[in-house]
């Protein structure tokens, strides 16, 4: 009788399942169900922070013309020696803007010129070196039919001024490599195999683009609120490579508009028309 009470025991308690040996079989999800349920309440729930850059325009980048010393490549090997000569120190003095002609890599011997802050660029090749000028804050480029830069290259994400005229820019993977940069104009130019997200120029001040030259930007999906800097915009086409208008207009913090294109509705116009004169 006692061992068959102590049998019943056993029984009852294999059953119970409080027992200390009890495992309970828990469904886990898988590390693929746990991803993209987090992904999915990303998606839902979490909205992306947007960099706000310190908007002062401390300089208005106007004068794109005016070189205080030039250079031309096919000159170099004898201005060379007429260069090494000159009174560095003297020359530094007086020497912000350089004009350089026909270069494709430029010569580290103007490393010596230290306070460069605008370079005028006019080649038909790839242009390398412009790093030499470490103060380098704008970059004018000029009837260079196409140009490539090494991405590496650091100037690209300090300069704050870029124009381009009459020059094809066609190996950029991002235009938001120019990170700091305040103010982009754009006349008879354009970036080759890409179609330039202009609201990633978080820093942009003022953006003037007229008669842009490659592929169709659809101007609807830029999106003003995303460029908190920007107050003027200027927005003329010419060769029917834009279209429409940016979006949130109303909701942005620009002051001076101006957007003309051949598939503007009559929405669009009355839109931009409508915000001119408020």
């Amino acid at each position: 009788m006692k061992k068959l009470i102590f049998l019943l025991g056993l029984l009852l308690f294999s059953c119970n399942p409080s027992g200390p040996d009890h495992e309970v079989n828990e469904q886990k999800p898988t590390q693929t169900e746990h991803s993209n349920y987090k992904s999915k309440r990303t998606e839902e729930f979490e909205v992306e922070e947007v960099e706000v850059c310190n908007c002062t325009l401390k300089e208005d980048f106007d004068d794109f013309h005016k070189a205080d010393i030039s250079f031309i490549k096919r000159k170099w090997e004898f201005d060379k020696l007429k260069f090494l000569k000159l009174d560095i120190d003297s020359l530094n003095k007086v020497t912000r803007s350089i004009r350089l002609i026909g270069f494709d890599t430029i010569p580290k011997e103007l490393g010596s010129l230290e306070n460069i802050n605008t370079a005028l660029v006019s080649t038909m090749d790839g242009i390398t070196g412009l790093d030499v000028f470490p103060k380098l804050k704008v970059v004018r480029f000029w009837g260079s039919s196409k140009v490539s830069f090494d991405e590496n290259e650091t100037w690209l994400r300090r300069i704050e001024a870029l124009r381009l005229e009459k020059t094809q820019i066609t190996n950029l993977s991002s235009i938001s490599l120019f990170e700091n940069l305040k103010q982009l104009e754009v006349f008879h130019s354009g970036f080759e195999d890409l179609a330039p997200d202009f609201d990633e120029l978080k820093c942009l001040n003022k953006l003037y683009v007229r008669a842009y030259i490659g592929d169709v930007i659809q101007l609807d999906k830029i999106d003003l609120r995303k460029m908190p800097c920007l107050k003027e915009l200027y927005l003329l086409d010419v060769y029917r490579t834009l279209k429409g208008v940016p979006k949130n207009i109303k909701k942005s913090n620009l002051i001076d508009v101006y957007v003309k294109n051949e598939s503007m509705t009559d929405l669009d116009k009355q839109l931009i028309e409508d915000f001119q004169s408020r």
